[in-house]
């Protein structure tokens, strides 16, 4: 029988972006992350869908780079939420 799938209750990934392996992994000078990949796990066989970096992200959680081919945004963000009285939702920046 086949033992079941863990249950996680959070999940974090950590990219170390323009870093070579030999200069985190194993370096004394980061423990912290040392002990993590130690204590977890650690992917070495990830590459990269295209240069820049944004498509690569939005690929990593959204399956694909929907259409994303530059780190320039290609059209105006929406605008911010508002409240019943029709001023921004606290926490959110306005627009421009």
């Amino acid at each position: 029988m086949a033992s079941a799938i863990p249950t996680f209750r959070h999940v974090y990934l950590l990219m170390m972006e323009n870093k070579e392996y030999g200069r985190i992994v194993g370096n004394p000078s980061a423990p912290f992350l040392s002990d993590l990949i130690a204590r977890s796990a650690l992917s070495t066989n990830d590459h990269a869908i295209m240069h820049p970096s944004q498509p690569n992200y939005i690929a990593l959680v959204a399956g694909s780079t929907s259409g994303v081919r530059t780190g320039r945004r290609r059209a105006p963000l929406p605008p911010a939420p508002r409240g019943p009285g029709g001023g921004f939702l606290p926490g959110r920046r306005p627009p421009g």
